[in-house]
């Protein structure tokens, strides 16, 4: 699997001034397997909350609304399940010999959902509102090395320099440096169109009711949103890689207790897998139902409110890494399927250090006392105290994740074991996303999902405009510089030697623990066919999956 990334970076380093032809629309012809399946039928794929509505490719920063966005709207270039770029919006793209221009050209048959053509201008538009000043979003990291985007960020420029609208479907993009992301960067932002959004002040976007009505020009269109409830989705007929075969996609809001039963009787067809427990492997199978397996490019973290002075202490947040039997979570929660990680980066990608040199926080209730007691607590009774009050915290995650749930008693357990109090609190996702981005907690429970990149900046760095960051309040000079080198030199060895000095100095700071990160897996109605989830890009190929009559 790694050879299938390290080819996407490698054709980035090699392929300068070359005019890449393969980026063309996919053959229409039917195999053997699309011939006996026939176009229609509504597809239903169980989502474990209510996506908060924040259906933007500029704004969405869940795993919810993202589902909606990959198939609501196109991006430039997309990457296929063999890790190759392929057209998107773009037929094709070149690279300039000094690495620092991509110019792409637009499939002059791409319409928006509305039946306007997508243009050169609707690129720009997109790119140039991510630097917007009043634009308040994550997505700055992902726009900051072209050209004059940083000048127009701060409103010491009109335009963006590094953007250029050559004709109506042909575009260009200066960097102001050599960007190793650049084509992944280009495989993961959506375009927006312009006729839509430019009605509406950007200082107003994050709160306008149009998130909630996205017109995009991908193989699905928006129907409608009933939230705790459902999204649904429809074909759209004219999407420029071809007419999807499935008619509708319902996303429903499932109770994961009752989602197997669900997909047994056909009321659901698509269900991620949070258990792999043989009696319900053993259910699927007699059940007739696909299911598959596979390593995951996720991760689970418990996070920490640096604006909490307790919390500012690293050793307090060493000692709960100790304290926190992260195996037990995978052995008991997932039944193995799943390990224990100690690093942001998938196992899955070029970029991932490997254990060496990093610190493996193997559960430890002595060393996570002993730890506290550097910290200045004092034990009693079973409890440690500082200055007469007990350390304790408010535990907080989104409701109707099942391994997350069952984690959260587990850790409130562990750290009880060491003289902590963690009272815990669930809640939807919705809710918790308000308080964590208004600091309204002391730790929490989230999953990260990795870019086909590893750059780790809209994640991890420590400015505002950084998803997790963000939440937590934290501040590493010396982590956002690694970062910052690891993404500005295409030699994969240089920026595999960055990727494991991060990977060092985020083990030892721990702006969160890492918990695990468990297997992808999808159990699924086996009249479904050409479903190919792709690590990092579910929905690659959706135009193409259908449910046999």
């Amino acid at each position: 699997m790694k050879n299938k990334y390290l080819s996407l970076l490698t054709v980035l380093f090699f392929m300068c001034g070359i005019v890449l032809t393969g980026c063309k629309p996919q053959e229409t012809t039917s195999t053997a397997s699309q011939t006996a399946a026939k176009s229609g039928g509504t597809l239903r794929y169980a989502l474990w909350s209510s996506p908060p509505g924040s259906f933007h490719p500029s704004y969405s920063a869940n795993i919810y609304d993202n589902k909606i966005v990959d198939l609501v709207y196109e991006k430039l270039i997309n990457a296929d399940e063999n890790g190759n770029y392929v057209p998107g919006l773009a037929d094709k793209y070149e690279v300039s010999s000094d690495q620092l221009t991509i110019t792409f050209s637009l499939n002059k048959n791409a319409k928006w959902h509305d039946g306007e053509p997508v243009t050169a201008d609707d690129v720009a538009y997109t790119f140039t509102t991510i630097a917007d000043p009043d634009y308040d979003g994550p997505r700055f990291s992902q726009v900051e090395n072209i050209a004059g985007a940083k000048d127009y960020k701060a409103k010491k420029a009109t335009s963006i320099s590094g953007i250029k609208v050559i004709d109506k479907n042909t575009i260009s993009f200066t960097f102001s440096q050599v960007y190793s992301p650049a084509l992944a960067t280009f495989a993961q932002r959506a375009i927006i169109p312009k006729h839509v959004w430019e009605k509406i002040p950007v200082a107003q976007w994050s709160k306008s009711d149009q998130l909630k009505k996205p017109i995009g020009s991908g193989p699905f269109k928006f129907k409608e949103f009933v939230p705790d409830q459902y999204v649904e989705l429809e074909k759209y007929a004219d999407y420029n890689l071809g007419e999807p075969k499935l008619d509708k996609i319902i996303f429903k809001v499932t109770n994961q207790d009752t989602a197997q039963s669900e997909l047994i009787k056909g009321d659901l067809d698509i269900v991620p897998i949070s258990s792999f427990k043989q009696k319900d492997l053993d259910a699927y199978k007699q059940a007739g139902i696909t299911v598959l397996e596979n390593d995951g490019v996720s991760y689970q973290f418990l996070g920490f409110n640096f604006e909490n002075p307790i919390l500012k202490d690293q050793k307090i947040r060493q000692a709960i890494e100790y304290a926190i039997n992260r195996k037990g979570i995978v052995d008991s929660v997932l039944d193995g399927h799943g390990k224990v990680v100690n690093t942001v980066f998938s196992s899955k990608s070029w970029a991932n250090p490997g254990e060496d040199g990093l610190e493996k926080y193997e559960y430890s209730t002595d060393k996570a006392k002993s730890l506290l007691k550097e910290a200045g607590y004092e034990e009693k009774d079973g409890a440690f105290y500082k200055d007469g009050k007990p350390l304790q915290f408010t535990l907080k995650y989104s409701t109707g994740n099942k391994p997350r749930e069952q984690s959260a008693v587990l850790i409130q357990q562990n750290l009880k074991d060491i003289g902590i109090a963690v009272n815990i609190q669930s809640m939807e996702y919705a809710t918790l996303d308000k308080q964590l981005t208004s600091k309204d907690f002391e730790i929490f429970l989230l999953g990260w999902t990795n870019d086909l990149d590893p750059d780790i900046k809209s994640s991890w760095y420590s400015t505002p405009g950084s998803i997790l960051g963000k939440y937590e309040g934290f501040t590493d000079q010396n982590l956002d510089k690694l970062i910052d080198a690891g993404r500005s030199d295409f030699d994969q060895n240089k920026r595999k030697e960055n990727y494991k000095q991060i990977a060092k100095e985020f083990n030892n700071v721990v702006p969160a623990v890492i918990l695990y990160s468990p297997n992808d897996g999808y159990a699924y109605n086996s009249k479904l066919k050409n479903y190919k989830p792709v690590p990092y890009y579910e929905f690659s190929n959706a135009q193409n999956w259908s449910l046999e009559q």
